[in-house]
């Protein structure tokens, strides 16, 4: 019986991780090759997107980063059949924030980091705006009440 159970998370996790590690192999062979054809553009003086050339480095980066921890928890809780609460931890961590980071990765250039900046200002002159209208009436109405009150 134990040896079926060995089996089927043998299976269970290869399904899933196989297909994740083929990912970032691929990927990292991919970025180099592109980053590697990027680098004679920059050399020939074809490129101006120097940011790019910049960036590119850290897109397999992420899958690797955030995908290496929670394949380690399950090789350990595979093999070992109990579970470490940190690496647990780190485990949920990476695969939550895994889209964040993307997000960060991908999304992030200057005019989205522009259009962020304006919005979050916006919001906050708002608030200012706001706050300072409403002890302006806070004053007034207490200048009405000593008004009266004298």
């Amino acid at each position: 019986m134990q040896q079926n159970e060995l089996l089927m998370d043998l299976l269970m996790f290869f399904m899933y991780y196989l297909f994740l590690w083929f990912a970032m192999i691929y990927n990292s062979f991919v970025m180099f090759y592109i980053r590697r054809t990027l680098k004679k553009l920059k050399e020939m003086n074809l490129m101006k997107d120097e940011q790019f050339y910049q960036k590119i480095k850290f897109f397999p980066l992420v899958l690797i980063i955030w995908w290496i921890v929670p394949s380690i928890h399950r090789l350990y809780m595979m093999v070992y059949r109990e579970d470490i609460f940190i690496l647990a931890a780190i485990h949920v961590f990476c695969e939550s924030s895994y889209g964040f980071a993307n997000m960060m990765l991908y999304a992030l250039n200057p005019k989205v980091k522009k259009i962020i900046e304006k919005k979050i200002k916006g919001f906050f002159a708002k608030e200012e705006k706001k706050r300072i209208e409403d002890n302006t009436v806070d004053l007034n109405s207490a200048n009405s009440y000593l008004n009266v009150n004298n």
